[in-house]
């Protein structure tokens, strides 16, 4: 931390800025749903984005990961990106076993 953080406006800042977004959310789904937006086109459209930012996503972890471990020393870098590689393929893992489950 530097000598400026101001930690009263960090955790005011944080909880209404997390706030504002789940408004933003909820009052935009709101909205699309009286427009009967949430259609099956709307749903494929949003299926193929995922899968397409997930396959992005994996390949940049890989690739940070194998340059952390061609530039640094293993320290944390390495374990962050690590966990963070876990964390994706067990958030890909319960996607997987709920769709399955559901079809």
């Amino acid at each position: 931390m530097y000598e400026g953080f101001n930690w009263l406006t960090f955790i005011i800042g944080l909880p209404l800025g997390l706030l504002i977004v789940f408004a933003a959310l909820f009052i935009q789904k709101r909205i699309l749903q009286k427009k009967r937006a949430y259609d099956e086109r709307y749903i494929t459209i949003q299926v193929y984005a995922r899968s397409t930012g997930w396959q992005v996503t994996t390949g940049a972890i890989i690739i940070a990961w194998i340059y952390i471990l061609l530039t640094e020393p293993i320290g944390s870098a390495f374990f962050v990106i690590t966990f963070l590689w876990i964390a994706h393929q067990m958030g890909y893992l319960i996607g997987a076993i709920r769709a399955n489950a559901k079809n």
